[in-house]
């Protein structure tokens, strides 16, 4: 079964501004980064259509918030180069971050 880019993106967008809400409810400063993170190729277009395969993380947006006080609340949606949204494995996406970060010596 295949699920619409669109609806998948809206799914995510959703849950991901509930989350934030939850943790501001709480007292925890949150910052929703719903997309701008990521960026992927197609793992295998035909086998797999929309998913993708990270190629580049951009910490920027996540280390402003850590910078703003705030906890980045991330998708696991990345963009290809022209833009176009692709599902990508939300493991590898946290891994792949905390590489980043952790290069940049900001994992502390």
């Amino acid at each position: 079964m295949f699920v619409c880019i669109d609806d998948l993106q809206r799914v995510f967008l959703q849950e991901n501004l509930k989350l934030t809400t939850a943790l501001e409810r709480l007292g925890t400063r949150a910052r929703p980064i719903p997309t701008g993170v990521f960026t992927a190729d197609y793992l295998d277009k035909p086998k797999y259509g929309l998913v993708g395969k990270i190629t580049r993380v951009d910490k920027a947006p996540v280390e402003a918030a850590i910078r703003a006080g705030c906890l980045p609340i991330l998708t696991s949606l990345a963009e290809t180069a022209e833009g176009q949204i692709l599902n990508v494995n939300a493991d590898v996406a946290a891994g792949e971050l905390a590489k980043v970060l952790e290069v940049s010596g900001n994992h502390r």
